[in-house]
């Protein structure tokens, strides 16, 4: 579907709301996000309609029980979801796309250090990881944005509906039309702001809404 332009006054709005709510400062902003893309794509998968915070706990629990990636990658998928359930809210599901998503760096790369791609071209990273089989399309985005630079929008299900709430989306549009809405409408160099301010508005906007399991100590 396309996106009507009469949804396009109302997106600056939120997009100016989210400027002011979520400033962007050298005390705020990407703080600790990891620049390696494989923890980047990990630490992604369990922010995916979840929240940074708990992935952050997640993402060091999996580290002080696992010796590496190489280990987390051949781990069944049910023993991982084992580790994650007091941490993230659908532990199932992300341990699936943590195995998937490794697995299939490893048969792409025969690596999963990523290091050596920064050296590539952009246009050369997007054909590469234009899919990655059990990934959530908003980890590649984030992946690619965070730890490349390529102004591509990372969007989740609870991100979409911030915005279909907040009047700035059609109900009916579904992620790949509003990802695409956003990326016409802002510049690339707004897409890594954009992205924190409005994660962290769907962030603080499903706290308040309802209650949440597992919580993060973190965030009570």
């Amino acid at each position: 579907m396309k996106i009507s332009s009469e949804y396009v006054k109302t997106f600056r709005s939120v997009q100016n709301r989210l400027r002011r709510d979520f400033p962007i400062t050298k005390e705020k902003g990407f703080e600790n996000l990891p620049e390696n893309a494989a923890e980047m794509l990990i630490l992604s998968i369990l922010a995916t309609n979840d929240t940074y915070p708990r992935a952050r706990h997640a993402f060091k629990s999996l580290q002080e029980q696992m010796v590496d990636f190489n280990e987390l990658r051949v781990t069944p998928a049910v023993e991982l979801a084992q580790m994650l359930e007091e941490h993230v809210c659908d532990s199932g599901k992300a341990s699936s796309e943590i195995v998937r998503t490794l697995n299939a760096v490893f048969n792409r790369f025969d690596t999963l250090d990523l290091s050596d791609l920064k050296e590539r071209s952009k246009t050369e990273l997007v054909k590469m990881f234009e899919e990655i089989p059990g990934c959530p399309d908003h980890a590649r985005c984030a992946m690619l944005l965070l730890c490349f630079d390529i102004p591509t929008m990372p969007l989740d299900e609870r991100m979409r509906e911030y915005l279909v709430e907040s009047g700035a989306m059609p109900a009916e549009a579904d992620l790949a039309t509003v990802k695409a809405f956003i990326e016409r409408q802002i510049k690339a160099s707004e897409i890594g702001p954009f992205y924190w301010q409005l994660k962290k508005a769907a962030e603080a906007d499903d706290k308040k809404r309802k209650p949440r399991t597992p919580k993060d100590k973190s965030e009570e």
